[in-house]
């Protein structure tokens, strides 16, 4: 269905929305994959064996244990015959006054058949092995129980090249495993503890740093940050700064507040949060996270692990679907971040009502990240009708990350990921592209607010 323009023609009829059946759905509704994870796939560095010292002795090794899989846990070996990955390692954040190197091994690495590099060769198992020292200029240099992360990122080895081994070209989000700290002496093995699995999702512009995100694998399908997480987290960039740029004229009577909905780790609501903080733009944003009661003691620690220096307002509260005094408690909203709802048809009906409570005509704004998995064709036809019916959708085509997820600026529809900017029909206006003149807003950092701007619009 088409945008639908009421001051065109205010006393015409809306156009009635096209209904669907699977024999005329459109490609992209139907997924042009039938496997349903897209035709790449977007891996990640996890840790394998996550019994750890988390209190590491300074100049020792240490083998790290790695696998290498996608958003579902699931490694296909087929992706990785016959070819490599090679990894690097660094202390984050990189003013922690920690080293981190990697360390040469006799053998194969962390004893894995022909493997002999830091990385992995031809399957989803790998390692390497670590050292870490404190460096002598840090400004925590006496502070021994500093906290600090080992980050592993995917690189092209020149090892594994040496060797004769092409590189797999996999799209791969860095771990960021901790935190450790540097202790006088060695621990011994029974006083090892699970160490935390966390990825940094990056700021727009390219600079260093962006939101420590931490997953948390045992708690299932609310654990992970699934793929699209970092489609819609570009999308939602675009419609901040867009809004900024509508309002600047008269400037921002009010903040642009926007609702995580059933977000599990928080990832993209607490991301925006960060970005908009680091930008100078935390003076127009408040983020509102919500989840089940279950889920929301991961979504408090993701807050807080990224509440240092970050003066954004971000809150978490439950909100169960098709309760309508949940959303009440909520309040008005200009963006409401659905990434990742859609995968059990017995759920359509309290997710589009809920919806439908949260979007206000000429205010709110949804952004469905949506990848095909689970549902069958007559599924997701009856899903696109029943958002058709009460919605206006429009499919964000070719949306970048931007390089935020740290895989590089990779487009939606290579990895099966869809975005609907979805509004209500009676929607008038439409928010316009283009750059804020960030020079306008006093407490603003226009240098900084201007690079955020600009990634922006080439999104």
């Amino acid at each position: 269905m088409a945008d639908y323009d009421a001051q065109s023609d205010p006393d015409s009829d809306p156009p009635a929305p096209t209904l669907y059946t699977p024999a005329n759905l459109p490609p992209i509704m139907a997924s042009y994959n039938t496997e349903g994870w897209g035709s790449r796939m977007v891996f990640r560095l996890t840790l394998r064996a996550p019994f750890l010292p988390v209190h590491i002795a300074p100049g020792t090794p240490y083998e790290l244990h790695l696998g290498l899989c996608n958003e579902m846990s699931l490694f296909l070996r087929n992706v990785m015959e016959g070819k490599g990955v090679g990894v690097k390692i660094e202390a984050w954040p990189k003013d922690s006054g920690v080293e981190v190197k990697l360390e040469d091994v006799d053998g194969f690495v962390c004893g894995y058949e022909g493997l002999r590099w830091p990385g992995f060769n031809g399957g989803g198992r790998g390692g390497c092995v670590f050292s870490a020292q404190r460096t002598t200029t840090s400004q925590y240099e006496k502070e021994e129980d500093k906290d600090f992360y080992i980050k592993v990122s995917a690189i092209r080895s020149t090892q594994m090249e040496a060797r004769g081994v092409q590189d797999a070209e996999l799209m791969i989000v860095p771990l960021v495993a901790g935190p450790f700290r540097l202790t006088p002496k060695p621990v011994p093995e029974d006083s090892y503890e699970i160490v935390h699995t966390q990825r940094i999702i990056q700021f727009p512009d390219g600079t260093e740093g962006g939101a420590l995100v931490r997953e948390s694998p045992e708690s299932g399908i609310v654990g992970k940050i699934w793929d699209s997480s970092f489609f819609t987290a570009a999308a939602a960039w675009r419609e901040f700064t867009n809004w900024l740029n509508h309002a600047s004229t008269e400037g921002p009577k009010r903040k642009f507040r926007v609702l995580d909905l059933s977000c599990g780790t928080g990832a993209v609501g607490v991301w925006m949060a960060t970005a908009a903080a680091r930008a100078g733009l935390a003076h127009f944003l408040e983020v509102v996270l919500t989840d089940l009661e279950e889920g929301l003691a991961t979504i408090e620690e993701n807050v807080e692990l990224n509440r240092s220096g970050n003066r954004v307002k971000m809150s978490v509260q439950e909100l169960f679907w098709g309760k309508k005094e949940d959303v009440e408690r909520v309040g008005d909203v200009s963006l409401v971040l659905a990434c990742d709802l859609v995968y059990e048809a017995e759920f359509f009906a309290p997710l589009l009502e809920t919806l439908d409570w949260l979007c206000i005509p000429n205010k709110t704004v949804i952004l469905l990240g949506y990848k095909q998995r689970g549902l069958t064709m007559e599924e997701r036809t009856s899903m696109w009708n029943q958002f058709q019916e009460r919605f206006t959708m429009r499919r964000e085509e070719h949306v970048m990350t931007a390089g935020i997820g740290g895989f590089g600026d990779v487009d939606s529809e290579n990895v099966g990921c869809e975005i609907y900017r979805i509004t209500s029909p009676n929607r008038i206006e439409e928010i316009g592209s283009g750059m804020v003149n960030v020079n306008d807003h006093e407490d603003v950092r226009a240098s900084i607010g201007d690079e955020v701007m600009k990634t922006s619009t080439q999104s």
